[in-house]
């Protein structure tokens, strides 16, 4: 009966894995397959979907003893675990924590948007404390504030396996991100940490954080947009991009930045030798804030990718960037999508890329390009087989 009910919870499987198993075994019911280890013994990786159905208090006791038992004892296995359309109450995550207190399989676990509060995220945070073989953590889209993220720091403290750490689209603010970098300070093993979208403003938080990266040697991608840092905030981070020498993506998209901090970004990149993707989407940096970037970047020739989508820029800042399309060997992604540029630019960008070697994919949709401006840049594309450019044009 318990074989039968912990099927029932594993129903909905890789899809690869499924086709394996029913041509193995000969069952066409998925749903009441009995998890037997020559099952197991089929694949080296299993990706675990839990079917949405109404769970009882019951089902996530199952849950918590699948994962401490019979999970557990197919150590060879590596282990996905996400839980789709569910409703979880937070005392019910009491039960899932039981479980990954001694489970070494599960190396990844997504509880995106499963409605947890800082109720379940602290019993959740108190598995952490034990479990040493989880490496991604994916919380996005919940109930969490800074007293959630407070029992969640406290507990990664001592966890020295969790790589990549998603809080996307909470509301931790600026007293979550204080505890977040704190935790940074002695926590070395996350690589990946995104915070976006949680209200986290330009003060204390974002100071802490970016004040944290000028020693952090660990962190490699670091996702704080949508969280209006403003200039302030981007000119914190400009000072740790001075110091950090481990950042390899950061995405400052839509935080109300205008020509202030993008120029103390621009000055930042002019010698930073280890960010590889720069995302500044969605601000008011202008023509101005355009022409700062183009100065540091003819001298910087780390950078692979630079978006500066939806950010006033018109023809003045097109004919900068084509000057940086001719000097720069590094860029392979730039994008432009979403501003003020028209056929005049777009003639001046067509031009500079007959000289450019290394640029992979342009982004010019959603401006005012019309068909002189789009002609220009088919025709530069004639004598480049490996540049992808995207554009819209009117009828």
């Amino acid at each position: 009966m318990e074989t039968r009910r912990a099927g029932k919870l594993f129903a909905s499987l890789n899809d690869d894995v499924v086709k394996l198993v029913v041509s193995f075994i000969g069952v066409v019911n998925i749903t009441d397959l009995k998890l037997a280890a020559e099952f197991f013994h089929l694949c080296s990786f299993f990706k675990v979907n839990l079917i949405p159905y109404v769970w009882s208090e019951r089902d996530f006791v199952d849950l918590g003893h699948y994962l401490r038992g019979k999970l557990n004892s197919f150590s060879f296995l590596s282990c996905k675990l996400t839980l789709h359309n569910i409703r979880i109450k937070g005392s019910t995550y009491k039960h899932l924590a039981d479980g990954l207190v001694t489970n070494t399989s599960l190396i990844e676990l997504d509880l995106n948007c499963k409605f947890i509060d800082d109720v379940g995220l602290g019993n959740l945070a108190s598995a952490l404390k034990s479990n040493s073989t989880l490496t991604r953590l994916d919380l996005s889209r919940n109930n969490i504030n800074h007293l959630g993220v407070t029992s969640l720091t406290s507990a990664l403290k001592a966890n020295e396996t969790l790589t990549d750490l998603n809080l996307a689209h909470n509301r931790i603010g600026a007293l979550g991100v204080q505890h977040l970098a704190e935790l940074l300070k002695s926590n070395h093993s996350i690589q990946v940490l995104n915070v976006r979208d949680n209200r986290v403003g330009g003060k204390f938080g974002v100071k802490a954080l970016a004040e944290t990266l000028k020693a952090n040697a660990s962190l490699l991608k670091l996702d704080i947009s949508h969280n209006r840092i403003e200039d302030c905030g981007a000119t914190a981070f400009a000072e740790a991009l001075i110091y950090n020498q481990t950042l390899t993506v950061l995405d400052l998209g839509a935080n109300n930045i205008f020509f202030r901090g993008a120029k103390s970004l621009a000055d930042a990149l002019e010698n930073n030798e280890t960010l590889l993707e720069f995302k500044l989407y969605r601000n008011i940096i202008g023509d101005s804030g355009v022409s700062a970037f183009v100065k540091s970047l003819k001298l910087n020739q780390v950078l692979t990718t630079l978006k500066l989508g939806f950010n006033n820029i018109n023809n003045t800042g097109a004919k900068d960037v084509a000057e940086l399309i001719q000097a720069n060997k590094s860029l392979t992604d730039i994008n432009l999508r979403g501003n003020l540029i028209d056929d005049e630019g777009a003639s001046v960008i067509a031009n500079s890329l007959v000289k450019n070697k290394s640029l992979k994919k342009l982004g010019l949709s959603k401006n005012n390009i019309g068909h002189q401006g789009a002609e220009s840049l088919i025709k530069a594309l004639k004598f480049k087989n490996n540049l992808r450019i995207s554009m819209s044009v009117p009828e």
